[in-house]
């Protein structure tokens, strides 16, 4: 899976900048992928792509990925950026250990072919980030864990690779130890494959909803009458999770002409359930090529809806 489509499964909005594939700076590779480091730009609106790219004073590119205040993030680059500077040491080796849980004391060596950058349009002291833009900062530091085999406690803020800077800690955005609990929770739903179906007895958490209502986007796209989800006539997520299930389960066998053979209905379930299954990212990022399995699950909740 390459880096859009990371971003995708993730739930992001992403715009592919031409170029971004081979985009660099100098020619350069990185060396090693050991955190992601999260920026603000400190710009009042939105400057577009040309100028994260080459239109600014260092004449390259800033980042790997900018997210605007819509929620659309920018990607620009997968190799080397100008994003991280000078930093210190030893938070560059608490980051190779694992986990990077003090801010920088010195600015000694530079962090850009360790580091990835991922920035917000957004500007200190102008009030609040959208909510929108802030999940989709908090989705592109989880994809960028997940791409690079990084942890949460690998995520830090510019202010924690160097004492030059302050960047994200400002009132408008939430904390390093928020967003880290954020990319833990979004990467644990993923690896976990639980994106179709959540527990009556798990509680209301955000996750829980993001959960609920990705899947009911999907299903939506392929039938728009569906009365199912959270703003459906039930209103309960339980009752969402166990319809689904059963409408499988159900109509699982072909006298229903729902077109679900025997043991079918097991491998599906197994298939979102299990974390080893390359079907979970695939099934976020492209549902359409998998029209055949949804559309047969969408007969069987119809059915179970009385038609």
């Amino acid at each position: 899976m390459n880096l859009a489509d990371r971003l995708r499964s993730m739930g992001v909005d992403v715009v592919e900048v031409d170029g971004w594939e081979t985009r660099t700076n100098r020619g350069l590779d990185r060396e090693e992928t050991v955190g992601v480091v999260m920026h603000w730009d400190a710009i009042r609106g939105w400057p577009g792509p040309d100028f994260y790219v080459d239109r600014n004073r260092f004449r390259g590119v800033l980042y790997h990925v900018v997210v605007d205040r819509g929620g659309r993030a920018w990607l620009l680059s997968q190799r080397v950026v100008w994003h991280a500077g000078r930093g210190d040491p030893d938070v560059l080796d608490d980051l190779r250990g694992g986990s990077a849980d003090r801010d920088g004391a010195t600015s000694t060596v530079s962090g850009n072919r360790s580091l990835v950058g991922v920035a917000i349009n957004h500007l200190p002291g102008a009030g609040a980030a959208p909510d929108v833009q802030v999940e989709a900062m908090v989705r592109v530091a989880a994809a960028m864990c997940a791409h690079f085999g990084l942890n949460p406690a690998q995520v830090i803020d510019h202010r924690r690779w160097t004492p030059r800077k302050d960047d994200i800690r400002d009132s408008g955005l939430p904390d390093l130890d928020e967003v880290r609990a954020r990319v833990a929770d979004i990467i644990d739903v993923s690896r976990r494959g639980e994106f179709m179906f959540v527990w009556r007895d798990d509680p209301d958490t955000p996750a829980k909803r993001r959960i609920v209502e990705f899947w009911q986007r999907q299903f939506l796209r392929l039938d728009p009458t569906l009365p199912f989800g959270p703003d459906g006539p039930d209103g309960a997520w339980g009752v969402w999770s166990d319809r689904l299930e059963d409408a499988i389960r159900r109509h699982a066998a072909p006298a229903t002409g729902v077109g679900i053979g025997p043991g079918e209905a097991d491998r599906i379930l197994a298939a979102v359930r299990n974390a080893e299954s390359p079907d979970v990212g695939v099934l976020a990022v492209r549902v359409a090529e998998h029209t055949s399995i949804l559309s047969r699950i969408v007969a069987g909740l119809r059915s179970a809806a009385g038609g």
